[in-house]
C-alpha cells in the first residue's frame, strides 16, 4: 500500500507537527474530504493521535477555529466533533456496549468464520473491497468514506453480523475506539437511527474513489448497482434509545495527604494528563500502563501494537520531565490489573487519580481493578470538562447535538 505507521503521529512531537502542516491546506478540506486517494493527502491523518489524545479534540477545534473563520472550517470541526458525541452518547447508554460484547461473544466462532477469515485475507467478489481489507490490516488505517463503503457492503451485501465487522475494524484500526467504531457500524446496519442505514453504491465509489484505484480494483462492481438494506430490528432501534446512565459519579481531584501516596495512573485513552485537570498534580509516583498484553488478549494487529507502543514511550519520556519530582514508569509485559496491583504494592499508593475513560475494553478493566482495591486505595476518577459538556448534549441525534455544540464553540470563539 506504500503506507505503514509512521504515516501517522505516533508522538505528541508528531501531531504538533501534523497539525501544523494540515493547518495550511484545512480551508480546502470541506471541498476535497470526500476524495479517497493512495496517499490520504484530503483529510488531517490525525485521527490516531486525537483518538488516544496524544493531541485532543478541543486542541485541534480550539486551534482551528483561532486560525481561521467558522464557515471556512466548519465541516472539519463538525468531523472532529463527532467522535466527542460518539462518545458521550455511548456513555449515557453503557448498555449497548455490554450488548455488543455478548453478541460477539456468540457469534465469533459461527457460520461466517471462513468467509470473514477470506475478507480479511482481502480474498473478495468486488475487488475494491479486498484492496480496503488489505490496506487496513497492513496500515491500521482507512479512510471514512472506504469504512462506510466497506461496512455497507459487509452487512447489506455479503450479510455478515454488524458486530463481527466492527470487531475486525477494533482490532486493525489506530484510531477505533469502543464509541465512535461500534455506533458507526450500528448506523450503516440501520441501528441508530429510524429510516437510516448506509448502502454502498457503485456511482458512489465511481465519483469519490481515485482512478488509479478503481481501475485496479474495480471487478465485481456491478453488485452494487443496486443494493438492498437488511430489515433493521425496530425493537433495538427503541431499546438503545433508552438512557441509562445519565450522571457520572464525580469525584474531585484532592491534594496530597500527609502521611498518604499519591500516585496518577495514565493510559491509552488520554495520553496527555499534562494538558488537562491533572497538569497541576503533584503525584508520588506516574504509572503509563503498558497496554500490549492487553492489546494482544483482545487480537490487536501488530501495526496497532506497534503504533501504541511508541505512542506510550513518548508519554513515558515526556511525563518524566514533566512530573518531575515524581517518580514515572512504564508497567511491564502484564495484564493491566497486575501491572497497577504491582505499582500500587511497590510505591505503598494509597490515592490513585486517573482520567476515566467512559465506556470500552480499558473502564471494564479499571472497573474491575479498583474494585478488587476497594478498602486499600482511594480512586479518584478525573473527567475533562469539555467531555461532560458534550456528553450533556448527546442526548439525541447528532445534527442536534451539533446545533447546541456549535453555538458554544461560536460563543467561545467570540469570547477568547
Amino acid at each position: 500500500m506504500g503506507l505503514d505507521t509512521a504515516f501517522f503521529a505516533a508522538t505528541a512531537a508528531e501531531a504538533e507537527q501534523r497539525y501544523v502542516e494540515f493547518g495550511n491546506a484545512i480551508t480546502r478540506y470541506r471541498g476535497d474530504r470526500n476524495k479517497v486517494t493512495a496517499n490520504h493527502r484530503n483529510v488531517s491523518r490525525l485521527s490516531p493521535a486525537i483518538r488516544h489524545r496524544l493531541i485532543t479534540e478541543f486542541e485541534v477545534i480550539d486551534r482551528t477555529l483561532t486560525n481561521h473563520a467558522f464557515g471556512q472550517v466548519e465541516k472539519f470541526v463538525q468531523e472532529v466533533a463527532w467522535r466527542l458525541y460518539w462518545k458521550g452518547w455511548l456513555s449515557l447508554r453503557p448498555q449497548i456496549w455490554r450488548d455488543f460484547l455478548d453478541d460477539l461473544a456468540e457469534l465469533q466462532h459461527g457460520w461466517a468464520t471462513d468467509r470473514i477469515d477470506a475478507i480479511v485475507a482481502g480474498q473478495t467478489s468486488i475487488e475494491v473491497m479486498g484492496y480496503f481489507a488489505r490496506e487496513l490490516v497492513e496500515t491500521g488505517y482507512l479512510h471514512n468514506h472506504a469504512r462506510m463503503w466497506f461496512a455497507g457492503w459487509w452487512v447489506h451485501v455479503e450479510r455478515l453480523p454488524w458486530q463481527l465487522g466492527a470487531d475486525f475494524f477494533y482490532r486493525h484500526l489506530l484510531d477505533a475506539d469502543a464509541a465512535s467504531n461500534t455506533l458507526s457500524w450500528r448506523w450503516v446496519a440501520g441501528l441508530q437511527t429510524r429510516g437510516k442505514s448506509y448502502l454502498p453504491r457503485r456511482s458512489n465509489l465511481e465519483k469519490y474513489l481515485a482512478d488509479g484505484i478503481l481501475a485496479s480494483h474495480g471487478g465485481g462492481l456491478e453488485q452494487l448497482n443496486n443494493p438492498r438494506a437488511m430489515i433493521a430490528d425496530e425493537d433495538e432501534l427503541i431499546r438503545s434509545r433508552e438512557i441509562t446512565r445519565p450522571f457520572l459519579t464525580q469525584s474531585s481531584h484532592e491534594p496530597r495527604q500527609q502521611s498518604k501516596r499519591f500516585g496518577l495512573i495514565v493510559h491509552r485513552e488520554d495520553l496527555k494528563p499534562e494538558a488537562g485537570p491533572l497538569q497541576h498534580a503533584k503525584p508520588d509516583s506516574v504509572l503509563v500502563l503498558d497496554h500490549r498484553s492487553q492489546g494482544e488478549q483482545a487480537g490487536d494487529s501488530s501495526c496497532k501494537l506497534a503504533w501504541i507502543t511508541t505512542a506510550q514511550t513518548d508519554t513515558l519520556k515526556r511525563l518524566t520531565n514533566y512530573y518531575d519530582t515524581a517518580q514515572v514508569s512504564l508497567g511491564g509485559f502484564l495484564p493491566i490489573d497486575q501491572q497497577i496491583r504491582d505499582w500500587c504494592s511497590e510505591q505503598q499508593i494509597d490515592q490513585v487519580s486517573v482520567m476515566r475513560p467512559e465506556v470500552g475494553p480499558l473502564a471494564d478493566a479499571l472497573t474491575a481493578t479498583f474494585d478488587e482495591l476497594s478498602g486499600h486505595v482511594t480512586v479518584c476518577w478525573v473527567d475533562r470538562p469539555e467531555d461532560l459538556e458534550a456528553r450533556q448534549l448527546a442526548t439525541g441525534g447528532f445534527f442536534g447535538f451539533w446545533k447546541k455544540y456549535e453555538k458554544l464553540l461560536r460563543q467561545r470563539n467570540r469570547a477568547g
